[in-house]
Formats: structure tokens, sequence, C-alpha cells
């Protein structure tokens, strides 16, 4: 049991990371990775080999029809691509960098339990401690790591970001708000439980480096999601009366302060001089907003089917739009429509779902860390396009959910 649960938390973990091992991954379709995609197929056969072994499928209904909705749209799409005539490239990239993570996941929830959530901690302590130091290093001794990215940039307002071996600060920073997720959950599970002060406090410094590595990236929607997660994590562990119709509705009061967050982006520039605070990189937003909004609202087939186009410079660059697509929302619109961005978010409100009502019946560390880190999903969807991420992270908790 250990040692299909250790393969499939690395083969997890090298999927998160993978951006770091990308100087010795082989490229197909130019944006998909061998190792990525070799790593989905092995979690995609262990699931499978857990499956025959126990002869039972476990199917988590809320994200499972979503998903095969999903699964039954973006088919529908492959079709009506082949009979027009219009290259499915776009699509084929599409389905690997957005979709392919929620579709593993009903695979790859048959592995939950695998790991020991102790396992788990340790495993995390051995890629985080040199991922943060390397992270550390770089910001404050200024040294350029080579990133795996050709010309990527390295400067944000004139500093270092703390890009480390992930490659890119939005892959890091995911990493982080992950370990910050499940020793935040760690922490206030042993202090409820009565642990020892020194082990409370071993966890307590670890998650004030974490914090510090995250101001490294000068990456502000990690540190904002941090404040969420802490929200989240205070918020369902008190007690009081139709607590889970909040929590329940957290995602929505979440995408709501990010909304008012970006609206007053510009006066609070204006109050703070740290280069954090700088609505710089929003207004750049802003433009990228308004270009993609406008290829949406070009025709009818585009807004409610979309176009096919990716994130990415590359595949943006060959529909004459060499900007990224920094928003979720309008990633998954312009690449499968409106009709495919309700679906979409009809899989992540189904993870939600579960995991809540997961919460409301199993104390479990994994469960209110997948908890916490999952309600953060609406403040990386705005003002990112990492979103396949977050499915992936709440697998890696599952499979350490042996207690």
């Amino acid at each position: 049991m250990n040692v299909i649960g250790l393969i499939a938390i690395s083969a997890l973990v090298g999927q998160l990371c993978g951006y770091g091992l990308e100087s010795v991954q082989l490229s197909i379709f130019n944006d998909i990775l061998l190792y990525p995609f070799a790593t989905k197929i092995v979690l995609l056969l262990l699931g499978l080999v857990v499956v025959l072994l126990n002869a039972k499928v476990k199917i988590v209904r809320v994200v499972f029809i979503p998903t095969i909705l999903l699964f039954i749209y973006l088919s529908f799409l492959a079709v009506m691509y082949f009979s027009s005539g219009k290259d499915p490239y776009y699509l084929i990239v599409g389905f690997n960098v957005y979709y392919s993570m929620s579709f593993l996941f009903l695979v790859a929830y048959q592995l939950r339990g695998f790991v020991s959530t102790y396992l788990l901690s340790i495993i995390i302590v051995c890629i985080g401690v040199p991922a943060i130091v390397l992270g550390m290093l770089q910001f404050f001794l200024h040294l350029p790591f080579p990133s795996p990215q050709p010309n990527a940039p390295i400067l944000f307002f004139s500093f270092l970001r703390a890009y480390s071996f992930f490659g890119q600060p939005a892959q890091y920073s995911i990493f982080l708000l992950f370990i910050f997720a499940f020793f935040g959950s760690m922490l206030l599970r042993h202090h409820n439980q009565g642990a020892t002060h020194g082990h409370s406090i071993l966890i307590f410094t670890f998650m004030v480096i974490i914090v510090i590595a995250a101001y490294t990236t000068l990456t502000r929607s990690l540190l904002l999601a941090m404040v969420v997660a802490t929200i989240t994590l205070f918020i369902t562990n008190f007690r009081f009366r139709n607590k889970y119709i909040i929590v329940y509705s957290l995602p929505f009061i979440y995408l709501f302060i990010i909304v008012f967050a970006l609206y007053y982006a510009h006066d609070i520039s204006n109050i703070f001089s740290d280069p954090l605070t700088s609505s710089k990189s929003v207004s750049i937003r802003y433009e990228e907003w308004h270009y993609y909004a406008n290829m949406l609202f070009r025709s009818p087939n585009v807004f409610f089917m979309g176009n096919g186009i990716v994130q990415g410079n590359h595949a943006a660059g060959s529909l004459n739009a060499a900007i990224p697509i920094d928003n979720s929302f309008l990633g998954v619109a312009i690449n499968i429509g409106f009709v495919g961005l309700f679906i979409y978010l009809s899989v992540f409100g189904g993870m939600w779902i579960f995991l809540v009502n997961e919460a409301k019946n199993k104390s479990s560390i994994s469960i209110e860390s997948a908890l916490v880190f999952f309600s953060t999903w609406p403040i990386y969807a705005i003002i990112g396009n990492i979103l396949y991420l977050y499915p992936l992270c709440v697998l890696i908790y599952l499979v350490g959910d042996r207690e």
C-alpha cells in the first residue's frame, strides 16, 4: 500500500514541480512535455491497478457528473474541429494544460489513503526545505538561477523574484500555499489535541519561514491567498451556528474580495510605496483582459464555443496575440467558450462541495488541508491561469489521507 502510495505521491509532486524539470524533458506538441504527460499516465495506471486489486470503484458523484459532461462537451468540440477542417492542435494542448487533472482526479482518487499523513508530512518537508532554501538564496543574494523558459524575465519592478527550481513564481507560489495549508491545519489540530508546545512551536516556525519565502516571490496573489487560507482555517475550526452555510459560500466571498481588491488597486498603490502594492501589473492585466474580452465578443460562435486559444506566448502568438491570458475565466472561455467555462467551473464547484461534506463527516488533517487550500481558487482564477494545479494538489492531500 505504501509503495503504491509513494509512487503516486512522487508522480503528483513531480507534476506540481514540472517546470523545474523542463531541461530534461522531451517536448511533444510544443506545450505538452513528456515528463508531465508521463506522470499522468503513471497515475492513470496506478489508479486502474488499485481498482483491479480492490475490485471496487470509488465514485465522487458530485465531481463525476460535471466531469463527464465536460468530457462529452470536449469530444463534441473535437468532432466539430475535425469536420470543419480546423486545426485541433490548440484543443489538444488545452486538454492537457487545463482539463486533464480534472479527469485524472476521478481515477487517481482510487489511491486515497495509500500514504499516511505522517509520511506525507515527511515528504513535503524533504521537498519544501530545499525549495525554500533555494528560493531565499536566489532572492536575498540576488542569484539569478537559470530559468528553464527561454527569454523569461527575472526582474519584477527592479527586484529579483524567487523562481527556485520551479521555473516560475506561479508554480512555486502554489507549492508554498499547498504546504502552508497543510502545516496550518496540522498546527491547529495539534493545539486542539493538547500536543507538546515544542512540537507546535516547530510547526509555527516552519510556517513563518513559508510566509517569508512567499514574500520572496513578490507574488501578491500568493500573500492574499495565504490570508484567505488562514481565514478558512479559523472558520473551519471554530464552532458556531450555521457554520457550514458560511463555509459553502466561502469561494463566492473570496471572489468578491479579489474583485474588490482589483477594483481599488490604484487607490491602494497610492497609499503604500512597496513594490508589492504597485498597480503596474494590474494595469497590464487590465489591458490583457480587455483584449481577450473583445476577442470573445467578436462573434456568438466564439462567445459560446471558444476559438481554441490556450495560455502561453507560443499559442497566443500564433494567433497574433503575443500576450498571456492571466485570467482563468478568460483563458478557459477563449479555449472552449462560455458553455465550456460553465461546465468547467461546475467541476470545481463539485470538488468544493465534496471537500466540505468530507470535512463535516471526517476529522482529518489531509481533508482540512485540502479544504483550506481549495478555498483559495478564486484568487488565482482571476489573476492567473493555473487552476489545473488545484485538483492536482487536492489529490496529493487525499493520497496521504491515512491517519
